[in-house]
């Protein structure tokens, strides 16, 4: 499992992005809200969309973390 964060701010779209709290590209914990621990990508989405679904949301997905 692992612990997810949704960026405070927004793109330039509208989108929020979510890391994981080893992400490299993570804009700091001041600007990220916690999602809490999750098994998969797509679960922390849905915390991110039920918590805050006002918002547009973009799944940033670090291939590059997830297998190195």
């Amino acid at each position: 499992m692992s612990l997810f964060y949704v960026d405070k701010n927004a793109q330039d779209n509208g989108d929020h992005e979510i890391h994981t709290a080893t992400c490299s590209h993570s804009p700091g914990v001041k600007n990220c809200d916690a999602l809490g621990y999750h098994t998969a990508c797509s679960t922390a989405l849905d915390a991110a969309k039920k918590n805050i679904p006002s918002i547009k949301w973009l799944l940033l997905l670090l291939i590059f973390q997830l297998y190195i």
